[in-house]
């Protein structure tokens, strides 16, 4: 899956459907906040950064690595392809 799969499959309108998604993929807090803020609600980095209260290089850390392991559980759900495309 590529990252603008996953990007595309977080915007989904259905909030339910991908919140249960990403219950599925168990990220760590710092990666889900990352996630939602950049991906779902599209922040730039330097906002998500300034409402975390965080530095910009560990909102993108967090980021790359968020979309990595959303790459990875969700790379055999079949159901989350059928969404996005």
């Amino acid at each position: 899956m590529r990252e603008s799969e996953v990007v595309a499959f977080l915007r989904y309108p259905s909030k339910p459907l991908v919140d249960f998604a990403l219950t599925l993929a168990n990220l760590p807090w710092q990666e889900e906040q990352a996630i939602n803020l950049c991906a779902r609600k599209r922040m730039t980095q330097e906002q998500a950064a300034e409402h975390l209260d965080r530095s910009v290089d560990a909102v993108q850390k967090w980021y790359r690595a968020g979309i990595k392991s959303l790459q990875v559980a969700w790379s055999d759900c079949e159901w989350i392809k059928k969404v996005i495309s």
